[in-house]
């Protein structure tokens, strides 16, 4: 976040913690049946100022890709999908395993996230 940033929000929850502290005050003078009402007014305008800004902003730019994390790794293309993923023709390439060696247990395990794909063969050796 950028400094300007930084002192948008601070200004931005100092406000609100000023303009709680009023509310407060206002509520405490009112007394409680008329503390009452006065929440369920306000309240009831929030929501409906609060939902129609969630609504205009969730619908603002629906083709826009979200913006990615610095965390998250930049997928590069490739000519073949990533093990276990499906290709243009919706088939899923077969790899090759290797031979096992003589006896004892293999398993081949595969993991699947929505950025890679992992294949790996283990074998267990038989115990004698």
């Amino acid at each position: 976040m950028t400094r300007r940033r930084w002192v948008a929000v601070a200004i931005v929850c100092f406000l609100l913690g000023a303009a709680s502290a009023l509310w407060f005050v206002f509520l405490a003078k009112q007394g409680l049946g008329r503390a009452d009402q006065w929440s369920s007014i306000v309240g009831a305008a929030a929501t409906i100022v609060f939902g129609v800004a969630g609504v205009f902003a969730s619908r603002r730019d629906p083709q826009r890709e979200p913006r990615r994390s610095a965390a998250q790794p930049v997928q590069r293309p490739s000519s073949e999908p990533p093990a276990g993923e499906a290709g243009p023709s919706g088939e899923t390439p077969a790899r090759p395993s290797p031979a096992p060696p003589a006896g004892g247990s293999t398993f081949n395990i595969s993991a699947k996230t929505s950025y890679s794909a992992h294949e790996m063969t283990v074998h267990q050796p038989r115990d004698d």
